[in-house]
């Protein structure tokens, strides 16, 4: 999570001018997320989980993406769960 912004410039950097990007992931509280819960995934912050393969999953929250996308210069047409 802490290479979010890092992630999110460089990005940046390869969109042409009025470019679009579209950005799918998991939501805070969806059925990925419960199930994690239900079978014992390991939570090492409120919404950042760790796989038994070592994976980091981070469920994201509608606030929070759109916060984070305006912090490094994008504007959200739509963000939703």
């Amino acid at each position: 999570p802490d290479q979010m912004g890092s992630a999110l410039r460089t990005v940046a950097t390869g969109l042409k001018p009025g470019g679009l990007l579209v950005f799918r992931d998991h939501a805070e509280g969806d059925l990925a997320q419960r199930r994690f819960e239900a079978t014992g995934g390991k939570r090492l912050g409120r919404a950042l989980y760790i796989r038994r393969d070592k994976t980091l999953s981070y469920y994201f929250s509608v606030d929070e993406t759109e916060a984070l996308f305006r912090e490094h210069g994008f504007e959200p047409v739509s963000v939703e769960c």
